[in-house]
């Protein structure tokens, strides 16, 4: 690990020179997953009513950072509501 000696503690306390118990540790870790988990629940709930609200995918895309249109469909948009979106366009 950069930055890390062998001897250093993974989590080390705030408090002492020692490091945190187990069970501490197991909860910053429980507490960082449902952080996460939240978080990616809150950008696909954005990502789905966006694209239902301008069926705009190319700026969907754009903002998630996604390569391809075809990774919106994890944000609970299928493939077929974006060629439904796209069946009626005309130039």
């Amino acid at each position: 690990m950069v930055g890390k000696y062998h001897e250093d503690f993974l989590f080390p306390s705030i408090k002492t020179d020692r490091k945190i118990i187990t069970t501490h540790a197991y909860r910053i870790l429980v507490a960082a997953e449902e952080w996460i988990s939240g978080h990616d629940t809150m950008l696909k709930t954005f990502g789905y009513y966006y694209y239902k609200s301008t069926k705009d995918v190319y700026t969907l895309m754009k903002t998630f950072g996604y390569a391809s249109p075809s990774i919106t469909k994890y944000n609970g948009i299928r493939e077929d509501e974006i060629i439904d979106s796209l069946k009626d366009f005309q130039l």
